[in-house]
């Protein structure tokens, strides 16, 4: 497992993580753990920060190495990069490796809406090609009037195709994601001993429905059977400056359980965010242990009273982050992972987290753009 964390603050962002990686056998026993494994990485040479949580690899390739053909594939040079639709992006890319090796069979039944996609990508590619060699010839004052012609409509051309492109990445992902989680809640019935047959009946019913009645059904039961299975979870968070922007932005994705991009916090609010090992600091921050709300849900106990001693806030630490400066933001940081480290040291079983800490700093400075700590460790 991993801690990571991030604080926004006005004059910028702070984000790290651990080191610890740790290796079980298919049977899940501990095999072996390591402590230098990076887990926070920038995003070409641009502000933007990516940390990953929970896998360290899909099959034989490391995120960072699936974070760099991404990049390759989706980013050349000069292109102006924009936070929300590198998150939206990469959820796509990566989505798409994580079916593929972990629901092979899945992945063969869209089959056909991978042809069209690779068709569509070849279609773009030539006309982009066409593109350019029509652009040298105006350059060289030697284009025809019908080619001009051609040229001005090309750009619309690309422009269309790269909305197709990204509706179908879409469609794909979302139909695949869809289908993972009403065998996983299936699943997850299965192990409940309150679960009913007309329950299960439902999610079979709904794999072979429309999408909307997938999402009814899945928003029905997510909650209450997707906490009792071990999945093979891969969290996503990116964040950073897009260009010319104020504050920054940070966008986050669990697979297999989200179906989108989610916004960590809106524009003009700033804060810490913890994800992966998030147990101890949630018990510190905010009074109480988030599992008890899923344990005291399938008791039955009422909405409204759950939500008002969960969520209303009235039993967090008094903090203010709205003005804090960007050094306590790092020393905030850094209380986040330290606390849940020196924890997780004196639980039973393999430590989930361990130093030393790796964190960055980005801020809207030219000079200090992005400025990496590398190996912070505590103990020194």
């Amino acid at each position: 497992m991993t801690i990571v964390a991030s604080m926004k603050v006005k004059d910028g962002l702070v984000l790290a993580t651990d080191s610890m990686s740790t290796i079980f056998t298919s049977d899940g026993k501990f095999l072996k753990s390591y402590s230098n494994t990076r887990k926070l990485f920038q995003f070409k040479d641009c502000p933007i920060g990516i940390m990953s949580w929970g896998l360290g690899n899909i099959g034989n390739r490391s995120i960072e190495g699936l974070l760099l053909d991404f990049t390759r594939k989706h980013y050349p040079e000069h292109e102006r990069v924009d936070v929300k639709q590198v998150a939206e992006k990469f959820f796509v890319f990566i989505g798409e490796k994580y079916t593929e090796y972990f629901y092979p069979i899945l992945s063969k039944t869209q089959e056909s809406n991978r042809l069209t996609l690779k068709n569509l990508q070849t279609e773009k590619d030539q006309t982009e090609k066409r593109e350019e060699e029509l652009s040298k010839r105006i350059e060289s004052e030697e284009i025809t009037e019908e080619e001009f012609n051609e040229y001005q409509t090309l750009e619309n051309k690309i422009m269309f195709s790269n909305f197709r492109i990204v509706q179908l990445e879409q469609t794909i992902l979302q139909h695949s994601y869809k289908i993972i989680m009403l065998d996983l809640l299936i699943l997850g019935l299965k192990k409940l001993e309150t679960s009913n047959e007309s329950e299960l009946v439902e999610i079979e019913q709904a794999l072979n429905s429309k999408d909307k009645e997938k999402d009814e059904i899945i928003n029905k039961h997510k909650e209450q059977k997707i906490n009792f299975l071990k999945l093979d979870n891969l969290g996503i968070l990116i964040g950073g400056y897009t260009d010319g922007s104020q504050f920054t932005e940070q966008y986050e994705f669990l697979l297999p359980a989200d179906l989108n991009i989610k916004e960590v916090m809106s524009n003009d609010n700033f804060g810490p965010s913890w994800r992966g090992v998030r147990e101890v600091f949630d018990r510190l921050y905010f009074g109480l242990d988030l599992n008890i709300y899923t344990d005291l849900k399938l008791k039955n106990v009422d909405d409204g009273i759950l939500d008002e001693v969960f969520f209303s806030s009235k039993y967090n630490m008094d903090f203010e982050f709205t003005c804090m400066p960007l050094k306590e933001a790092i020393s905030f940081v850094i209380f986040i992972l330290k606390t849940t480290i020196s924890a997780s040291y004196f639980m039973k079983g393999a430590p989930p987290c361990g130093e030393p800490i790796q964190l960055v700093v980005i801020s809207p400075y030219e000079k200090d753009k992005w400025q990496w700590v590398h190996n912070l460790d505590l103990t020194e």
